[in-house]
């Protein structure tokens, strides 16, 4: 008699561990007979996402998909239930950018997962919790994700073939920029270590105070002649204006300020325009 009870639990304890895997595939399974809930827009990637699963959550500042599309694995204990293991969620995230796709597995024992060298998706939570009368149906699993931001700041490099000026270029909590000796790329450093690329000369000491005109200050560094009043850098390269983050055109009038000048010479100009709004 004691050894049918010792073996009725065994066989058991064993359904009940079948009965949750089952529930994950059937979970999954399940959702191909059915539409998938309609996709949800995000206007920042700073807000919580909330995603059913099989939906698809877009995040319109990153141009980022994402879709919730699997339960990989769900033996979380009962809420109801005192378990000596409190089990586990694992979840698959799908996404989607521009230049590739990919998948993820998150779980809130790694919630945190890079996705590139300057985003991570985090889990935060996954809905509803299970109880042992009421199994979760696939449609009512619900993830909570956040995307952060690894580093504030991409890297100078990245900014720069971004389209953001050289002047423009922001460094992370606790660097500065340091600018070559040419003027031509920037890195962002630390004080002590800014010090020393001066020292080594690679480094220029700071091109302007905070309160000089940083367009000025480079403009006159490429050797150019800088206009105030009109804002334009004569006589520098197109190269050297997309760093001043100004517009270029290589052939304006030597009069173009003054058009009733008695004499004017015939050629071009190469001029480096500032918007003054960007100063």
């Amino acid at each position: 008699m004691k050894y049918f009870v010792a073996s009725l639990a065994v066989l058991l304890t064993l359904g009940i561990g079948t009965a949750n895997a089952q529930q994950t595939e059937d979970n999954n399974n399940a959702s191909d007979q059915s539409l998938p809930p309609p996709a949800v827009f995000y206007s920042s990637y700073r807000e919580p996402l909330e995603i059913r699963l099989h939906q698809s959550a877009v995040i319109a500042d990153k141009n980022m998909e994402i879709i919730f599309s699997k339960i990989v694995e769900d033996s979380r204990c009962p809420s109801d239930v005192t378990c000596v293991w409190q089990g586990r969620i694992a979840i698959q995230v799908d996404i989607q950018t521009k230049n590739e796709s990919r998948n993820i597995i998150l779980s809130l024992e790694n919630a945190t997962v890079p996705i590139n060298d300057e985003y991570s998706f985090v889990l935060l939570d996954v809905k509803p919790y299970p109880t042992s009368k009421n199994p979760i149906q696939k449609k009512d699993y619900v993830v909570i994700l956040q995307l952060e931001q690894t580093s504030p700041f991409p890297s100078p490099l990245k900014q720069i073939k971004a389209g953001i000026a050289l002047i423009d270029v922001t460094c992370n909590e606790g660097k500065i920029p340091a600018y070559k000796y040419n003027a031509m790329s920037v890195a962002c450093v630390s004080l002590d270590t800014e010090s020393q690329l001066v020292k080594r000369g690679w480094a220029l000491l700071r091109l302007h105070m905070y309160d000089d005109d940083p367009s000025r200050a480079l403009c006159e560094r490429y050797g150019g002649n800088w206009l105030e009043e009109y804002s334009e850098c004569e006589y520098i390269s197109l190269q050297q204006c997309s760093l001043i983050g100004g517009k270029f055109s290589e052939c304006e009038s030597a009069c173009r300020h003054d058009p009733a000048a008695e004499i004017c010479t015939l050629q071009c100009v190469f001029v480096c325009s500032v918007d003054e709004n960007q100063k």
